[in-house]
C-alpha cells in the first residue's frame, strides 16, 4: 500500500493504515510462518528504495518501508543463521501500484504515476528475484543505476541527497497546498 501527500497533511489514520498492510502485515505472517520454514528456505521480503531513501510526498510509504527492512535486518541475525531471507529494495516496478496509492482523504489516486509505468517490468523483476534466491542473496538492489546512486548519497553526502530531493520535491503534484 502505498500513499501520496505531505507529511503534515497524512492524517495519522493513513500513517497507521499504510504501516498496517506494509509492516505489521509482514510481521505478522512471518511469525506465523516462520517455524514451518526449513532452513534450506527462504523468505522473500519485497521492499522498496524508499526503504533506503525516504522521498518527498511518500512519508507513510517510505517509513513503512524502512521497518520492515530494519525488522528483517534484525531477524536475519537472530537464531536462524542458515535462513535465507532476501530483502529487495526495489525502484519503481510497472504493476498499477502507484494509481492504487491513497491520497490524503484516504482513496486512491485512480491516476498512474509516469515513474510507475516507465519502470522495471513484472517479468524482468520476477527473474532478477529468482537469480537473487539461486545465489542465496540476502540483499537485492533492483533499481535503475541512477537510482542506486541516491543510496550511496544517503551514506557519503546527505546533505546534498536532501537537497536534491527538496528540488523533486518542489516539482511534485502531491505538494502541500500551503506551498502553492
Amino acid at each position: 500500500m502505498s500513499m501520496r501527500g505531505s507529511c503534515m497533511e497524512t492524517p495519522l489514520k493513513i500513517q497507521r493504515q499504510v504501516m498496517e498492510v506494509n509492516f505489521f502485515g509482514h510481521v505478522l505472517i512471518t511469525k506465523l510462518l516462520l517455524d514451518s520454514i526449513p532452513d534450506s528456505g527462504a523468505i522473500v521480503v519485497i521492499g522498496s528504495l524508499q526503504g533506503k531513501v525516504a522521498i518527498p510526498y511518500r512519508s507513510a510509504y517510505s517509513a513503512s518501508k524502512h521497518a520492515i527492512q530494519a525488522f528483517f535486518d534484525s531477524l536475519r541475525t537472530e537464531d536462524r543463521p542458515n535462513l535465507q531471507i532476501l530483502t529487495i529494495s526495489a525502484g519503481y516496478i510497472n504493476t498499477g501500484f502507484g494509481s492504487r496509492a491513497l491520497n490524503t482523504d484516504g482513496r486512491p489516486m485512480g491516476v498512474e504515476d509516469e515513474n510507475q509505468t516507465n519502470g522495471l517490468s513484472v517479468e524482468y523483476a520476477a527473474s532478477t528475484i529468482v537469480k537473487a534466491l539461486i545465489n542465496r542473496e540476502t540483499e537485492l538492489l533492483m533499481a535503475p543505476f541512477k537510482l542506486r546512486i541516491a543510496v550511496g548519497l544517503r551514506y557519503f553526502a546527505p546533505n546534498f541527497l536532501f537537497w536534491m530531493l527538496h528540488k523533486r520535491g518542489q516539482k511534485d503534484p502531491h505538494q502541500s497546498k500551503k506551498d502553492h
